[in-house]
């Protein structure tokens, strides 16, 4: 069984300063702790880089953990190791499935935009009957062809009006 006082650093061995640096160490980790907190709240983003921010909190603990003993910092490090790569692997993939998710997945329009949108479609869906009846008809007057060309462009006015009022709303 090892001696405790073996398995601090030489310096730490002496009970009056090791505990003047585990406080000291204790105050820095908090401080560093509620400022890479708010580092982290800033980002406001999960770029799925969260397991390695993790990460990079665990090294700086574990170096704060050296400095009083390098054997339990190694200790540590070896079994963060093992319970930690399956993490970050784990949240790698994850992150990959949810970017490759993204790229296909169709935005939803806000329930505003519903309607303008199918009124839209309608406004165009006239058009087109009209201008197919102006392709389709052989036998149409001068008049006519003008008249269901004209409401053509009318429609397709209005749809125009109906998505430029789309693109309007807030999303």
């Amino acid at each position: 069984m090892a001696n405790f006082g073996s398995f601090l650093n030489q310096f730490t061995s002496n009970p009056t300063i090791l505990l003047v640096l585990g406080s000291a160490l204790a105050i820095l980790l908090a401080l560093f702790g509620v400022l890479y907190n708010g580092l982290m709240n800033r980002r406001k983003v999960n770029d799925g880089y969260t397991a390695f921010y993790v990460v990079g909190g665990v090294l700086v603990t574990l170096a704060a953990v050296a400095v009083i003993s390098w054997k339990a910092a190694m200790l540590a490090l070896f079994a963060f190791v093992f319970s930690g790569l399956p993490m970050v692997i784990g949240a790698m993939i994850r992150s990959e499935k949810v970017r490759h998710a993204d790229k296909h997945r169709r935005l939803r329009l806000p329930y505003a935009a519903n309607g303008l949108v199918k009124d839209a479609f309608d406004e165009l869906t006239e058009a087109s009957r009209c201008l197919a009846e102006i392709v389709e008809k052989r036998q149409m007057t001068m008049d006519e062809m003008i008249r269901l060309a004209a409401r053509a462009i009318v429609r397709v006015g209005e749809a125009n009006k109906k998505l430029a009022e789309v693109q309007t709303i807030n999303k």
